[in-house]
C-alpha cells in the first residue's frame, strides 16, 4: 500500500524524504524550517511523519504458513489482491 500511497504523490510533484530523521521544527518569521538530522533544512508547508514497522513472521513461519512479500499469510481466495485493485482504482 505504501508504495502506491509513494507514486500517486511523486505523480502529484510532493518530495518525499523517506528514511530522514527529523531534528527540529523551527519557526522563522512566518515560515517553518524543519531540520533533518542530516543537517539539511526546509522551508515546509505541511509535514506528514510516518513510522514503518517490520512484521514480525516466526510464529507464522513456525507455523508452516506461506508468506508472502508483505509479510503476510498467503491468501488462496485472493481477497487481497481484489482490493488491492479497487484501492488502486479509487486513486488511479
Amino acid at each position: 500500500m505504501g508504495a502506491l500511497v509513494h507514486q500517486h504523490l511523486k505523480a502529484k510533484n510532493i518530495e518525499l524524504y523517506l528514511g530522514h530523521g527529523v531534528k527540529s521544527f523551527v519557526k522563522r518569521g512566518s515560515r517553518i524550517i524543519l531540520a533533518l538530522s542530516s543537517g539539511a533544512e526546509l522551508g515546509v508547508h505541511l509535514v506528514v511523519l510516518t513510522i514503518g514497522v517490520r512484521p514480525e513472521t516466526r510464529l507464522a513461519l513456525d507455523a508452516g504458513l506461506t508468506l508472502d512479500c508483505q509479510g503476510c499469510p498467503d491468501d488462496p481466495v485472493g481477497r487481497r489482491n481484489r482490493l488491492r485493485r479497487l484501492a488502486h482504482r479509487a486513486n488511479g
